[in-house]
């Protein structure tokens, strides 16, 4: 199969940014916000999928494939169809995060290492445990075409190709809007 081309690398600025440069042309995480709050118990998992993507050409995926939705999806073009749904074929099993101290704040533009505006982001720190685990499904998927699909709540927030593992237990989700950053962080902590 194919990857993703285009679209998936526009969803690194739209979608899921994993820290210190970890997924195609990432924005690098910057100055450090208030300090993250203790982890806690989380209102809705966090479930990572290792996979391989492209846009869905139709209503239904190939057999062996699911099909991902959410504001993460990277919308793709082909002639007069636009796809706002991806194609997923998973590759390993799915880690969940359970646990986690959730911060919203704005990346400041910059130049390094590509120009980029400033961006609204939900940064997600676990705790060591969890942690562990976050480094050992970036450090299998490092250097590979093979993305990361993070799902919340069965919506997709981020399809990014990782490039080097995340070993500090922390990565960040990038938002379209202020706004849209405050409800992942509501979706993430709301009551149960």
């Amino acid at each position: 199969m194919k990857p993703a081309t285009g679209a998936a690398v526009a969803v690194t600025v739209t979608g899921l940014v994993l820290a210190v440069a970890a997924c195609g042309q990432a924005l690098p995480i910057g100055p450090a916000p208030a300090p993250t709050p203790a982890p806690s118990p989380l209102a809705a998992t966090i479930v990572m999928q290792p996979g391989l993507g492209q846009p869905a050409a139709g209503r239904t995926c190939p057999a062996g494939q699911v099909k991902l939705t959410g504001p993460g999806v990277p919308t793709a073009t082909a002639g007069s169809y636009t796809s706002t749904a991806m194609c997923f074929r998973k590759l390993g099993q799915p880690v969940t995060f359970t646990t986690a101290g959730v911060t919203v704040y704005q990346q400041p533009a910059g130049t390094q290492p590509v120009k980029h505006p400033a961006q609204w982001e939900v940064r997600i720190t676990l705790p060591a445990a969890e942690a562990a685990e976050l480094t050992t499904v970036t450090t299998k998927l490092a250097g590979t075409k093979d993305q990361l699909a993070t799902i919340v709540g069965g919506q997709t927030w981020g399809v990014p190709v990782v490039l080097h593992p995340l070993t500090g237990g922390e990565f960040v989700i990038g938002t379209g809007s202020k706004s849209q950053a405050l409800q992942y962080q509501r979706e993430l902590l709301k009551p149960s």
